[in-house]
């Protein structure tokens, strides 16, 4: 378990040095997302689908039967 908690300490490291300058000089992170959330073309305001509850009904119903 040591081992596997330090090897992911290290991954998240790595990440963090590769990630962290490539998002601060080009913003591609910030892009990227956009691009990805702008593509779910979700509502907002009083039109907007309850994401949550279509997650959670289906197991919401089954607990309570």
């Amino acid at each position: 378990a040591f081992a596997g908690a330090t090897v992911h300490d290290f991954f998240n490291w790595l990440s963090v040095l590769v990630l962290l300058p490539l998002e601060i000089a080009t913003g591609y992170l910030e892009k990227l997302t956009d691009l990805i959330v702008e593509s779910f073309n979700i509502q907002s305001g009083e039109n907007a689908p309850d994401l949550l509850n279509v997650i959670t009904d289906p197991l919401t119903h089954s607990i309570v039967q």
